[in-house]
């Protein structure tokens, strides 16, 4: 949670608005077109992805296990957590680095936070992590045009989602 609460904490020392780190929905309605067109893209590689072990074996990050009892509501409170997570990763990353960058970097900003952007990634597979540079510099500089990070929020929990559910029903837990 340190990637919401130091922007926040940055956000309030130095005078900024919210709004200045992404934290905003007013004009973004008409951007969700691009999101979903970026998702429909992500669809075949992470449905592929989801067949090897190597992304079976990592995701979902909650663990199941065969035989234990109703799985559900542990995962909904799980899911809950991890979407605040993913809230943390957009503003830290998109809204903070990006946007708090582009005062002074320009476009360059998606550069610098793709960076350590890929770094975080490094743990999981190597696909994901290579993945992670095109996500970071597309996101990056969605999110650089349209000031916000809410459709990249709704974006990366989707191909989360995607990805845990194919790998549930891959391991026999869904279908």
């Amino acid at each position: 949670m340190s990637y919401l609460v130091v922007p926040l904490i940055v956000v309030r020392l130095v005078g900024w608005k919210p709004s200045d780190i992404g934290w905003k929905f007013r004009g973004t309605s008409h951007h969700w077109k691009y999101y979903a067109i970026l998702f429909v893209i992500a669809v075949p590689f992470v449905v592929v992805a989801s067949m090897t072990t190597e992304f079976q074996n990592r995701y979902p990050l909650f663990e199941v296990f065969r035989g234990q009892e109703d799985v559900w509501p542990d995962l909904r409170v799980w899911w809950i957590f991890y979407v605040l997570q993913f809230v943390a990763v957009e503003t830290f990353f998109r809204g903070f680095l990006v946007l708090g960058l582009a005062k002074r970097f320009g476009q360059m900003s998606i550069l610098i936070a793709t960076i350590p952007y890929l770094m975080i990634h490094f743990t999981k597979p190597p696909v994901e992590a290579l993945a992670a540079i095109v996500g970071g510099i597309v996101m990056g500089f969605l999110a650089y045009r349209t000031k916000s990070v809410w459709w990249g929020v709704a974006l990366h929990v989707s191909v989360a989602a995607l990805m845990d559910f194919l790998s549930l029903g891959h391991k026999g837990f869904i279908w």
